[in-house]
């Protein structure tokens, strides 16, 4: 469905296939590309690796189009930014000759600085509507959602506003007497957008009747979480997105000509986008020349895999066949109900919003 359920780190993994045309009739059902990882194995022996990956602005090259010019101060010619990568794996034998175990966690912990510019309404207009229009939609926005910067350039007054975009009613008398109260301008953001994650492992492989059976157990767990940005502080939420992958799987040697090999597998992909912080509830608002005034959420969703494949190989001679079963399913549970209902509202100017018109 487009969505990456699994990104395996380099210590789980020993290997990647891509196989390329034609694909095995056993897994060239379906079209685009095909991706085989292979996990490491617990063996006879002991082992293990431990890894710590760090970057930042200071210790990456700018391009020649990122610089600051001479004499300017508090510039940095890349954003400052972190990235600490951590973790390691270890394996051995739980039964020597028949049981291993192979396991390991990584950790992701990262902030990326970023600015955001953006018009949005000035302190001075907020205050004004909360104190003259105190029921109004406008004042509760105002007093729940202020920005988190206030404009410092760019700014219009209420007779500028009304003389170059007038709204579609009536201007308020407590606007008539203020022509030079200062309604929006240009504000800019400077944020620090972290963004975390981790990921652990475990495998077990278990040799029976002298290695003719071998049974096999993968499992992944994954978390991370993004915060995302905005000029208002209520709208930076964090997207929390969980997922695991899990797979179990019978091989039997029936002849050293006959092989079966049996699996199921289950993916699972899960994520939660709040509306605002503290999941408080505005509705939508849709402001002429303005931006900033929506939220989305909250809201939900869960996509699951689960496969059952079933192969019989048979070698003879030079030749190979395979035969076998593959059962696929799909589920979706997308939880998108609560933001397609918020209310909307479209105003021609902020002068409208306020009021309420």
């Amino acid at each position: 469905s487009g969505v990456r359920t699994l990104s395996s780190e380099p210590g789980f993994g020993p290997a990647v296939r891509v196989p390329g045309a034609p694909i095995d009739a056993a897994k060239g059902r379906s079209s685009g590309a095909y991706v085989q990882v292979f996990t490491k194995p617990g063996t006879n022996e002991l082992h293990g690796s431990l890894s710590e990956f760090h970057t930042n602005n200071a210790l990456t090259a700018r391009t020649e189009f990122e610089y600051c010019a001479p004499g300017a101060t508090g510039c940095r010619a890349i954003p400052a930014f972190r990235r600490n990568e951590f973790g390691g794996t270890f394996g051995g034998p739980i039964i020597k000759n028949k049981l291993f175990a192979f396991g390991g966690l990584f950790v992701l912990r990262s902030s990326n600085a970023t600015t955001l510019v953006s018009p949005v309404e000035t302190p001075q207009f907020a205050q004004f509507v909360v104190q003259n229009f105190p029921n109004n939609l406008s004042s509760t926005f105002f007093q729940q959602a202020p920005p988190g910067s206030a404009p410092t350039t760019g700014i219009v007054t209420v007779g500028q506003l009304q003389a170059t975009q007038p709204g579609s009613y009536p201007e308020s008398p407590a606007f008539q007497n203020n022509p030079d109260l200062p309604v929006f301008g240009t504000a800019t953001f400077p944020l620090s957008l972290t963004h975390n994650a981790y990921q652990w492992h475990v495998r077990l492989d278990y040799n029976v009747n002298e290695s003719k059976d071998r049974f096999f157990f993968d499992w992944f767990r994954t978390y991370s979480d993004q915060l995302q940005a905005d000029p208002r502080p209520i709208y930076r939420v964090k997207i929390p997105n969980n997922g695991f992958f899990a797979k179990l799987d019978w091989t039997h040697a029936f002849s050293p000509k006959l092989l079966n090999d049996a699996g199921f597998t289950w993916i699972d992909a899960d994520g939660f986008n709040p509306s605002a912080v503290g999941n408080q509830s505005l509705p939508n608002v849709d402001i002429t020349g303005l931006s900033g005034y929506s939220q989305w959420g909250p809201a939900g969703w869960v996509h699951q895999n689960y496969s059952w494949h079933d192969v019989l190989t048979w070698t003879h001679g030079s030749h190979t066949i395979n035969a076998g079963v593959d059962i696929d399913r799909h589920h979706d549970d997308d939880q998108f109900t609560s933001p397609q209902l918020r209310p909307g509202f479209g105003f021609t100017n902020l002068l409208d919003f306020a009021q309420d018109q």
